[in-house]
């Protein structure tokens, strides 16, 4: 991943959109450890228990536990409870599918100042929680993988694109970097934890990504 990054990052003259920075090279520091990293965790991020299923406790407690792991190489880590606003209406809001035609139409006017200051909320409260931290960690889902049928069935139900992207739609909506590593298994299927910060951190995030693969490869 980190040498994709090198090779895809980086502002180029065709681009009207991108960055006008050179990044850092992601691949200096990737082996340089997790020491003096200060990170928060959240379980849910105030909210995502409202989607739980009947096995996201376990899923949570054994990423939790993964997550925790980090601190043997030297990083801080600290829980917060802090409440953000639920992303699930913003999902629905912005992308509601016709199950007949399959065709996605455009969030409502009316809706759209709403959205705009939720995002606003969102933004604000994770600059809030991260304003002396690096990086926020979470499950990067509450569910473990489905059998083929039962993810076919589920997606009748409107409401099962908020349900299985709680924690992984904050990064998508603000357009801030995420990154998942593996955490565990639970039920023989695997879990995730997912590494989420500040817009530009991406080579320091590659970093404690590889610090925990290589807690656990120890």
């Amino acid at each position: 991943a980190a040498t994709v990054l090198k090779i895809l990052a980086g502002p180029d003259g065709r681009d009207f959109g991108c960055l006008q920075g050179t990044p850092a090279d992601p691949l200096v520091n990737l082996d340089a450890g997790a020491r003096g990293m200060r990170l928060v965790w959240t379980d849910g991020f105030g909210f995502a228990g409202a989607y739980a299923g009947p096995l996201s406790q376990q899923i949570i407690a054994t990423v939790r536990a993964t997550a925790m792991q980090i601190q043997t190489a030297g990083a801080d880590i600290e829980t917060t409870n802090a409440v953000w606003d639920d992303t699930g209406w913003l999902g629905l809001a912005a992308l509601s599918t016709d199950p007949v035609i399959n065709r996605v139409s455009l969030l409502p006017p009316e809706n759209v100042p709403r959205a705009q200051e939720a995002r606003q909320r969102i933004w604000r409260k994770f600059h809030e929680v991260l304003q002396d931290k690096d990086f926020i960690l979470s499950p990067t889902a509450q569910f473990i993988a489905p059998m083929r049928d039962d993810w076919i069935e589920s997606w009748k139900d409107p409401q099962y694109m908020a349900t299985y992207t709680v924690y992984t739609a904050a990064a998508n909506l603000l357009g801030w970097p995420a990154i998942t590593v593996p955490a565990g298994f639970v039920n023989g299927l695997p879990v995730g934890l997912q590494i989420m910060g500040k817009p530009e951190s991406e080579p320091r995030m590659l970093q404690l990504a590889q610090a925990f693969l290589q807690l656990q490869s120890a």
